[in-house]
């Protein structure tokens, strides 16, 4: 029987491996072969420093499509349960993946077409939507995330593939979906690429064109098995986009990423070589394959020049702000907790709220930081479960900062495709608590810190305790980093201490004035246009502005913040008042058609359930005063508008919180506290 670390460690090199070829290949999306081989051939490392990687498709895809399984056997799973999860996952129109319009982007149509009530995989069909759009290579670079979570269960990696692929895709789109993830679940058994794509085919459709895409390139490599350039030059020939309809055809880039396979005997290098340099949707195509090769060569195959520019962090552009910041180790153990659960295995109990920072794996540094100049000169890496710090040279009284992000600005992002607004990780009240292990007996002193929005740092007093804890409380949100700063009582060379682990306790306490927050320019979207955020908010729908000191929540929009799994026990809103009004207050927001408010329509209070895009309203009373005064209080189940109480039946679960605003005029907002503790 597998054990959860086995399991952790396979995911792991196979997901890290899919987001070093999502970034590899980024920079030379959709540029044709011969633009990519005149630049920059040989390709053996990354085009671009891209610093912090923004959010893309390739990973939000397979990292939340994967929530659909969370609460669900096999057997009780459908294809409901995974548009559902798409629908809640995927902020309205902006973010996550590509909205190129009905008709032209293949998500944005089925997602027009769930949410025009269309079920899925009708949604999806070559029927509702033609075999140009259904066919288009999105069902192919979602799918890893079903070939871990199935194990080495390719019948199951399969079946897991087929009903997400069919939500959005149809046809060849959806055999793509079950070969990527096939392959993955076979990569557990298979150490041949050759081998692999072979046995991966018995899983298909043997009548798809797509099964005779890649049975042409497999009879091409048998006939000229060294001879790479004449399988490229083939293949550029046969498989050209012009053959094909539609934008980005699947079979043109499947026929790449079995060629790289192929002819890039099973070294890992050799292999994204090819598949970079022969260009069309090179982030996509480089991010499966290395999924694949990082599943079947582990961690040991893949050179460390890949890995640590990474830093294991991750960003991604979902619905929810708060879980938009995350690590490569953080969501390989999501993936592994779901595989365990889905397959009947033991694995480790998570606690809701409660956030300890491991170094379990290799490269694992969890976005953790180290701030050096001249006067102090320190690295970090991953050794024996710890975080060692490495000192090359410290002066006496130097202080250093060993640190993470807990948001991260727009200069500090690369760029801003796929709208990854974020939500502080970090929150007032929170409580941190780090342990440090200093085996030398270095003459050290200790202290934790967050930065506020301002770059204030606010900290703990100094201590020479192995086990230091902290609780922000200021104002300055949302917080930037938060860590550990280091002073250095004597000249220090050549030495070490490690932290063991560092834990964060949700329980939020906090007041958000409106309009003391920031606007923030974070640059071109696809179509060149300017995009605005508001500091510390994830808007899943429309946005806001901050004009002559007052906060403007625009018609039809919302945004959330905090959890996503803390149970908010208070929470309160002030608003200027204002006719014709149609908000929710979401004291529990689990995505965009999951939640439960506070809803005020003009006169009349509900508590409005919605789930799986179905509301629920239970009225409350009607009130013929302008409301500027919103108080709930879930513990003693009342509620407060103005100064009027009323009992409710108020249900809570781990969750962010969530404003809307549903009418067709802004809502002036003023502050909002919340306060909340972990599950």
């Amino acid at each position: 029987m597998k054990t959860f670390d086995e399991i952790y460690q396979h995911i792991y090199a196979s997901w890290l491996a899919k987001n070093i070829g999502i970034r590899l290949g980024a920079p030379i999306e959709a540029w044709t072969g011969p633009q990519v081989r005149k630049l920059y051939q040989p390709i053996t490392n990354y085009l671009t420093d891209y610093g912090v990687f923004a959010a893309d498709d390739d990973a939000n895809g397979p990292l939340f499509f994967a929530k659909a399984i969370e609460d669900k056997t096999i057997d009780q799973l459908t294809v409901d349960d995974f548009a559902n999860n798409l629908l809640n996952v995927v902020p309205h129109e902006k973010g996550f993946f590509w909205w190129g319009g009905k008709g032209i982007s293949t998500e944005h149509t089925a997602w027009l077409n769930l949410i025009s009530g269309i079920p899925a995989p009708q949604s999806g069909s070559i029927k509702q939507n033609t075999k140009a759009i259904a066919e288009q290579i999105g069902g192919q670079i979602f799918s890893d995330c079903w070939g871990y979570v199935a194990l080495d269960n390719p019948q199951l990696a399969c079946k897991l593939a087929k009903m997400m692929s069919s939500v959005t895709h149809d046809g060849d789109g959806i055999e793509g979906g079950k070969f990527v993830a096939v392959c993955i679940s076979l990569a557990w058994k298979y150490k041949d690429c050759n081998q692999l794509i072979q046995a991966a085919l018995q899983y298909l459709n043997p009548t798809s064109s797509y099964v005779t895409t890649v049975q042409n390139i497999l009879n091409f490599h048998q006939q000229y098995p060294t001879d790479s350039n004449r399988c490229l030059a083939y293949i550029e020939d046969k498989y050209s986009y012009d053959n094909f309809e539609g934008l980005c055809h699947i079979l043109p880039n499947t026929a790449i990423m079995i060629y790289g396979m192929l002819y890039g005997d099973n070294h890992f290098d050799k292999t994204m070589q090819l598949i970079a340099e022969a260009g069309r949707d090179t982030d996509c195509n480089l991010g499966n394959v290395a999924s694949i090769m990082g599943m079947m060569l582990g961690l040991d195959g893949i050179d460390d020049k890949w890995i640590t520019p990474i830093n294991d962090i991750l960003l991604c552009s979902s619905s929810i702000g708060s879980i938009n910041i995350t690590t490569i180790s953080n969501s390989a153990y999501h993936f592994s907790i779901l595989a365990c659960k889905l397959n009947q295995l033991p694995y480790p109990i998570y606690q809701n709220g409660i956030h300890t920072t491991h170094f379990d794996l290799p490269y694992s540094t969890n976005g953790f930081i180290v701030d050096h100049n001249r006067y102090h000169a320190c690295n970090l890496r991953v050794n024996q479960h710890n975080l060692q710090v490495c000192m090359d040279n410290v002066l006496e009284n130097q202080e250093f900062k060993v640190y993470k992000h807990s948001y991260f600005l727009p200069e500090e992002v690369y760029d801003y495709r796929y709208e990854p607004e974020f939500s502080s990780t970090l929150e007032p009240n929170d409580k941190l608590e780090v342990i440090i292990d200093n085996p030398q007996q270095l003459n050290l002193e200790y202290a934790l810190f967050t930065q506020g929005y301002s770059g204030k740092i606010y900290q703990s007093e100094y201590s020479s305790a192995s086990t230091l804890t902290f609780q922000p409380n200021a104002d300055d949100i949302p917080y930037r980093t938060y860590g550990i700063l280091v002073k250095a009582k004597t000249r220090i060379q050549h030495a070490y201490f490690n932290i063991k682990q560092l834990t964060v306790y949700k329980q939020p306490q906090y007041e958000i004035d409106f309009c003391k927050l920031h606007t923030e320019d974070w640059g071109l979207d696809f179509n060149l246009n300017q995009i605005h955020a508001i500091s510390g908010l994830r808007f899943h729908r429309g946005n806001a502005n901050i004009t002559n000191n007052e906060f403007r929540l625009q018609p039809h929009s919302a945004f959330n913040f905090s959890g996503p799994d803390t149970l908010t026990h208070k929470l309160s809103l002030e608003i200027h008042p204002t006719k014709n009004i149609h908000l929710h207050l979401c004291y529990r927001w689990n995505g965009c058609y999951d939640y439960q408010s506070i809803e005020i329509d003009n006169h009349h209070i509900y508590i409005c359930t919605c789930n799986q895009h179905s509301i629920q309203r239970v009225p409350i009373t009607n009130t013929n005063q302008e409301i500027f005064l919103i108080e709930i209080d879930i513990d003693k189940q009342l509620l407060k508008l103005n100064q009027d109480s009323y009992p409710i039946k108020a249900e809570t679960k781990p969750s962010s919180v969530g404003i809307c605003n549903q009418s067709d005029e802004e809502i002036s907002l003023i502050k909002c506290r919340i306060e909340a503790k972990h599950a």
